[in-house]
C-alpha cells in the first residue's frame, strides 16, 4: 500500500517484474476498478 493509486494503475496496465501487462486486455474503468478491488485485499484482516 506504498504505491499510489496511480502508480498501481500503471503496473496493472503496463506490467512489472515476472507480472504481465493488461493494458491491452483491460479498459480504463477496468483497471481502476482491479486497483479498487486490491486496495481491500490489505484491509482484509
Amino acid at each position: 500500500q506504498q504505491q499510489s493509486d496511480a502508480q498501481l494503475a500503471n503496473v496493472i496496465a503496463e506490467g512489472r517484474g515476472n507480472m504481465p501487462a493488461f493494458g491491452t486486455r483491460l479498459s480504463t474503468g477496468q483497471v481502476d476498478a482491479l486497483v479498487k478491488y486490491v486496495r481491500t485485499l490489505g484491509k482484509a484482516k
